[in-house]
């Protein structure tokens, strides 16, 4: 079977451009450009016939502003090749008709902006090169710039994603927070507290031993709700949680409140939802 043939289908995803960042790319795009030209033109000044100023600059700055519009093709790449390890075949195949695509249209672009420049400036007719030269010196050039570029917007969508997950990861602790608080709530309803409180006063003369476990099941209740940093545990915590909210409901209504549990064997190692029997037993 082919690498690409054991990947799953997943939808095509293209990039989501926005008009502020593109125009921050744009301007860099520019001063990339203008920074390459001073330094082509400083080399040239170093020759006895350095020539015309504006070539230096023409060169550079329709070279980096071509690449700067031609981005999305570089994002659309990344988005939907897979990782190496995934899948090489669909990573090089998408890479490469990407390049070619970048490579194309960069050296058609830069070449149309530099003979539209060359005539507005009236400084003759542009002439790239003899095209069996001129086309594989650009295309190796474009290579290290494709690479460099989907680099840097691999990182960038890397981090972003970390981001992504971060907020997420907050979200779902705030919810989680939420239920903690919300069961809290309602075992700390002025109701619910007041008859349990009402229940271990009317039998501390009495019993003693009783009144320390009612005593300790009320604390370990509200530390239970407290102290829980994750959304599910095991059956068996869950059961004794709830028998503990059940003996403080037995205290209090005795013979007229009867609980029978019937668990299968080897359930009580399975994760559920926390305080999900006590609210079964609230709801009853």
């Amino acid at each position: 079977m082919r690498a690409w043939e054991e990947l799953p289908a997943r939808p095509w995803r293209w990039p989501q451009l926005r008009l502020r960042p593109a125009l921050k790319l744009l301007a860099f795009g520019l001063a990339l450009g203008m920074w390459q030209g001073s330094a082509v033109r400083l080399t040239q000044l170093m020759q006895r016939d350095p020539g015309h100023w504006a070539p230096a600059f023409i060169w550079e700055v329709t070279s980096a502003l071509v690449v700067t519009l031609l981005l999305p093709i570089l994002m659309t790449a990344v988005l939907n090749a897979p990782s190496p390890r995934v899948g090489w075949a669909r990573f090089l195949g998408i890479h490469a008709a990407a390049f070619l695509l970048f490579t194309s249209l960069h050296i058609a672009g830069m070449a149309g902006l530099r003979h539209a420049v060359y005539a507005l400036l009236e400084l003759g007719d542009y002439d790239l090169g003899p095209p069996v030269y001129a086309l594989p010196m650009e295309a190796q050039k474009d290579l290290i710039t494709y690479g460099l570029g989907c680099a840097v917007i691999a990182l960038v969508y890397e981090w972003r994603e970390r981001q992504a997950r971060a907020l997420r990861s907050a979200a779902l602790e705030g919810e989680l927070r939420a239920a903690q608080l919300q069961s809290l709530t309602g075992q700390l309803h002025p109701h619910f507290l007041f008859n349990a409180l009402h229940t271990i006063g009317s039998v501390m003369y009495e019993d003693l031993p009783r009144t320390d476990r009612l005593l300790s099941d009320l604390g370990q209740l509200l530390r239970a709700s407290l102290e829980r940093t994750e959304p599910t545990w095991t059956l068996a915590e869950e059961r004794g949680h709830t028998e503990r909210f059940v003996a403080l409901l037995a205290a209090r209504f005795g013979d007229r409140l009867e609980v029978r549990w019937d668990v299968a064997p080897g359930l009580e190692s399975q994760r559920v939802p926390c305080f999900a029997l006590q609210t079964l037993v609230e709801t009853r």
